[in-house]
Protein backbone atom coordinates (compact mmCIF):
# COMPACT_ATOMS: atom_id res chain seq x y z
CA UNK A 1 0.00 0.00 0.00
CA UNK A 2 2.85 2.30 -0.04
CA UNK A 3 2.41 3.50 -3.44
CA UNK A 4 -1.04 4.32 -2.75
CA UNK A 5 -0.48 5.99 0.77
CA UNK A 6 2.03 8.16 -1.04
CA UNK A 7 -0.29 9.55 -3.79
CA UNK A 8 -2.55 10.13 -1.38
CA UNK A 9 0.28 12.08 0.71
CA UNK A 10 1.13 14.29 -2.34
CA UNK A 11 -2.52 14.78 -3.06
CA UNK A 12 -3.65 15.89 0.43
CA UNK A 13 -0.06 18.39 0.10
CA UNK A 14 -1.85 19.82 -3.21
CA UNK A 15 -5.06 20.15 -1.60
CA UNK A 16 -3.20 22.41 0.84
CA UNK A 17 -1.45 24.02 -1.89
CA UNK A 18 -5.00 25.39 -2.89
CA UNK A 19 -5.92 26.27 -0.03
CA UNK A 20 -9.08 23.77 0.34
CA UNK A 21 -9.90 21.45 2.96
CA UNK A 22 -12.67 18.87 1.83
CA UNK A 23 -14.89 16.76 3.76
CA UNK A 24 -13.83 13.08 4.70
CA UNK A 25 -16.04 10.41 3.24
CA UNK A 26 -18.25 9.07 6.36
CA UNK A 27 -16.51 5.47 7.50
CA UNK A 28 -20.10 4.40 7.66
CA UNK A 29 -20.48 4.58 4.54
CA UNK A 30 -20.23 1.27 2.31
CA UNK A 31 -18.31 2.63 -0.82
CA UNK A 32 -15.15 1.13 -2.22
CA UNK A 33 -12.79 3.67 -4.52
CA UNK A 34 -10.44 2.69 -6.81
CA UNK A 35 -6.60 3.66 -7.59
CA UNK A 36 -4.81 2.89 -10.44
CA UNK A 37 -0.93 2.13 -11.73
CA UNK A 38 0.31 1.74 -15.50
CA UNK A 39 3.48 -0.62 -15.58
CA UNK A 40 5.93 1.36 -18.59
CA UNK A 41 7.18 -1.61 -19.45
CA UNK A 42 4.13 -3.78 -20.79
CA UNK A 43 1.49 -0.35 -20.71
CA UNK A 44 -1.04 -2.85 -18.74
CA UNK A 45 -3.28 -0.42 -16.12
CA UNK A 46 -3.63 -2.02 -12.76
CA UNK A 47 -7.22 -1.05 -10.93
CA UNK A 48 -7.31 -1.64 -7.15
CA UNK A 49 -10.30 -1.62 -5.09
CA UNK A 50 -9.91 0.66 -1.84
CA UNK A 51 -12.30 0.23 0.69
CA UNK A 52 -13.33 3.26 3.02
CA UNK A 53 -12.82 1.36 6.11
CA UNK A 54 -9.74 0.83 5.12
CA UNK A 55 -8.63 4.49 3.33
CA UNK A 56 -9.98 5.99 6.12
CA UNK A 57 -7.35 4.56 9.07
CA UNK A 58 -4.02 6.20 9.73
CA UNK A 59 -3.21 9.26 8.23
CA UNK A 60 -5.02 8.57 4.39
CA UNK A 61 -7.87 11.33 3.33
CA UNK A 62 -10.44 10.40 1.15
CA UNK A 63 -11.95 13.22 -0.45
CA UNK A 64 -16.05 13.77 -0.55
CA UNK A 65 -16.05 15.47 -3.04
CA UNK A 66 -13.56 17.32 -6.14
CA UNK A 67 -13.66 20.84 -7.52
CA UNK A 68 -11.94 21.85 -11.03
CA UNK A 69 -9.01 23.71 -8.56
CA UNK A 70 -7.77 20.20 -7.59
CA UNK A 71 -8.09 18.70 -10.56
CA UNK A 72 -6.32 20.79 -12.46
CA UNK A 73 -3.55 20.22 -9.79
CA UNK A 74 -3.80 16.03 -10.17
CA UNK A 75 -3.91 16.50 -14.01
CA UNK A 76 -0.64 19.02 -13.91
CA UNK A 77 2.78 17.79 -14.49
CA UNK A 78 3.84 19.06 -11.41
CA UNK A 79 1.40 16.62 -9.38
CA UNK A 80 2.92 13.72 -11.80
CA UNK A 81 6.13 14.39 -11.31
CA UNK A 82 6.29 14.27 -7.68
CA UNK A 83 4.01 11.24 -6.92
CA UNK A 84 5.99 9.44 -9.46
CA UNK A 85 9.04 9.81 -7.28
CA UNK A 86 8.49 6.97 -5.30
CA UNK A 87 8.84 4.79 -8.29
CA UNK A 88 12.26 6.08 -8.71
CA UNK A 89 13.60 5.28 -5.65
CA UNK A 90 15.63 2.68 -4.54
CA UNK A 91 13.82 1.95 -1.38
CA UNK A 92 10.79 0.63 -3.60
CA UNK A 93 12.61 -1.12 -5.97
CA UNK A 94 12.32 -5.02 -6.14
CA UNK A 95 15.28 -6.59 -4.28
CA UNK A 96 15.18 -4.71 -1.41
CA UNK A 97 14.10 -6.36 2.01
CA UNK A 98 10.86 -5.21 3.10
CA UNK A 99 10.80 -1.83 5.08
CA UNK A 100 14.45 -1.39 4.23
CA UNK A 101 15.20 2.26 3.84
CA UNK A 102 17.54 3.78 1.25
CA UNK A 103 19.57 6.45 3.45
CA UNK A 104 18.75 9.24 1.11
CA UNK A 105 17.09 12.51 1.06
CA UNK A 106 13.79 11.01 -0.12
CA UNK A 107 13.35 9.75 2.93
CA UNK A 108 13.18 12.84 4.52
CA UNK A 109 10.62 13.92 1.96
CA UNK A 110 8.72 10.31 2.23
CA UNK A 111 8.17 10.82 5.78
CA UNK A 112 7.83 14.83 5.66
CA UNK A 113 4.45 14.64 3.32
CA UNK A 114 3.17 11.35 5.66
CA UNK A 115 3.74 13.58 8.64
CA UNK A 116 2.07 16.72 6.61
CA UNK A 117 -1.27 14.60 5.87
CA UNK A 118 -1.64 13.73 9.18
CA UNK A 119 -2.21 17.05 10.35
CA UNK A 120 -3.86 17.49 7.47
CA UNK A 121 -6.73 14.60 8.26
CA UNK A 122 -6.86 15.79 11.59
CA UNK A 123 -9.93 17.64 13.10
CA UNK A 124 -7.49 18.48 16.49
CA UNK A 125 -6.23 21.90 16.39
CA UNK A 126 -3.09 20.55 18.69
CA UNK A 127 -2.60 17.69 17.11
CA UNK A 128 -2.47 19.07 13.30
CA UNK A 129 0.10 21.79 14.36
CA UNK A 130 2.67 19.32 16.49
CA UNK A 131 2.42 17.29 13.22
CA UNK A 132 2.84 19.99 10.93
CA UNK A 133 5.96 20.92 12.80
CA UNK A 134 7.20 17.47 12.83
CA UNK A 135 6.68 17.78 9.32
CA UNK A 136 9.05 20.03 8.18
CA UNK A 137 11.51 18.77 11.03
CA UNK A 138 11.50 15.84 9.29
CA UNK A 139 13.32 17.72 6.10
CA UNK A 140 15.17 20.48 7.26
CA UNK A 141 16.64 18.86 10.90
CA UNK A 142 20.53 18.25 10.88
CA UNK A 143 22.01 16.89 13.76
CA UNK A 144 22.14 16.96 17.67
CA UNK A 145 24.32 20.01 16.93
CA UNK A 146 22.21 22.35 14.91
CA UNK A 147 19.87 24.55 16.99
CA UNK A 148 16.43 23.06 15.28
CA UNK A 149 14.44 26.66 15.95
CA UNK A 150 16.79 28.68 14.03
CA UNK A 151 17.47 25.79 11.25
CA UNK A 152 13.70 25.72 10.41
CA UNK A 153 13.28 29.19 9.98
CA UNK A 154 16.33 29.77 7.75
CA UNK A 155 15.52 26.50 5.75
CA UNK A 156 11.85 27.51 5.14
CA UNK A 157 12.76 31.23 5.12
CA UNK A 158 15.10 31.22 2.22
CA UNK A 159 12.99 28.73 0.25
CA UNK A 160 10.59 31.44 -0.22
CA UNK A 161 10.85 32.67 -3.35
CA UNK A 162 10.43 36.94 -2.06
CA UNK A 163 13.55 37.74 -0.23
CA UNK A 164 12.37 40.95 0.55
CA UNK A 165 9.53 38.09 3.13
CA UNK A 166 12.36 36.02 4.08
CA UNK A 167 12.71 38.39 7.53
CA UNK A 168 8.84 38.21 8.46
CA UNK A 169 9.27 34.56 7.59
CA UNK A 170 12.06 33.59 9.69
CA UNK A 171 10.09 35.28 12.56
CA UNK A 172 7.03 33.50 12.16
CA UNK A 173 8.83 30.05 12.36
CA UNK A 174 10.37 31.23 14.87
CA UNK A 175 7.00 31.76 17.05
CA UNK A 176 5.65 28.57 15.42
CA UNK A 177 8.69 26.51 17.27
CA UNK A 178 8.12 28.74 20.64
CA UNK A 179 4.85 27.39 20.46
CA UNK A 180 5.60 23.79 19.80
CA UNK A 181 7.81 23.77 22.44
CA UNK A 182 5.21 24.94 24.85
CA UNK A 183 3.08 22.33 23.44
CA UNK A 184 5.85 19.80 24.33
CA UNK A 185 7.85 20.98 27.16
CA UNK A 186 5.25 23.35 28.91
CA UNK A 187 1.82 22.01 28.78
CA UNK A 188 0.09 24.48 26.37
CA UNK A 189 -3.15 22.63 25.04
CA UNK A 190 -4.26 25.49 22.92
CA UNK A 191 -3.59 25.95 19.85
CA UNK A 192 -5.42 28.68 17.44
CA UNK A 193 -7.14 27.85 14.20
CA UNK A 194 -5.39 30.97 12.45
CA UNK A 195 -2.01 29.53 13.74
CA UNK A 196 -3.19 26.00 12.10
CA UNK A 197 -4.28 26.96 8.99
CA UNK A 198 -0.90 29.75 8.86
CA UNK A 199 1.65 27.03 9.64
CA UNK A 200 -0.22 24.61 7.06
CA UNK A 201 -0.52 27.45 4.79
CA UNK A 202 3.48 28.36 4.78
CA UNK A 203 4.57 24.55 5.24
CA UNK A 204 3.20 23.05 2.62
CA UNK A 205 4.49 25.46 0.48
CA UNK A 206 7.86 24.68 2.17
CA UNK A 207 7.71 20.96 1.30
CA UNK A 208 6.79 21.22 -2.31
CA UNK A 209 9.33 24.34 -3.07
CA UNK A 210 11.68 21.45 -0.69
CA UNK A 211 10.65 18.85 -3.52
CA UNK A 212 11.11 20.87 -6.39
CA UNK A 213 14.82 21.46 -5.36
CA UNK A 214 15.29 17.95 -4.26
CA UNK A 215 13.96 16.80 -7.95
CA UNK A 216 16.18 19.64 -9.96
CA UNK A 217 19.59 18.70 -7.77
CA UNK A 218 18.42 15.06 -8.60
CA UNK A 219 18.56 15.25 -12.24
CA UNK A 220 21.87 16.54 -12.73
CA UNK A 221 23.28 14.20 -9.33
CA UNK A 222 22.79 10.79 -9.48
CA UNK A 223 24.57 9.88 -5.87
CA UNK A 224 21.62 9.95 -4.07
CA UNK A 225 24.17 9.69 -1.07
CA UNK A 226 25.39 13.53 -2.07
CA UNK A 227 21.88 14.93 -2.39
CA UNK A 228 21.74 16.14 0.85
CA UNK A 229 24.81 17.78 1.47
CA UNK A 230 23.93 19.76 -2.02
CA UNK A 231 20.43 20.59 -0.45
CA UNK A 232 21.82 22.11 2.10
CA UNK A 233 24.87 23.51 0.34
CA UNK A 234 22.57 25.19 -1.83
CA UNK A 235 20.45 27.02 1.29
CA UNK A 236 23.89 28.06 2.97
CA UNK A 237 24.87 29.62 -0.91
CA UNK A 238 21.47 31.04 -0.83
CA UNK A 239 22.19 32.85 3.28
CA UNK A 240 25.25 34.25 2.35
CA UNK A 241 24.80 35.61 -0.91
CA UNK A 242 21.13 36.47 -0.40
CA UNK A 243 20.53 35.42 -4.40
Amino acid sequence: MEYYDFFSWVQNLFIALIEKRFAVINESQNICLHFFLMNEVNRKILRFPVRSSLSLKGENRILGELNDDLLRQIKSSDFKEISNLIFLEDKFKSGKKKGEFEVSFFGRIFNSLKFFSKGFSSDDNVARFLFYMISVEALFSKDKYTPLRVTLADCISLLHPVPSERVDIHKKVRNFYDLRSAIVHSGEHKVFSEDVASAEELFSKSIYRCIKLYIKIKSTNKDSQGIENLFFDHLLNLKLTGL
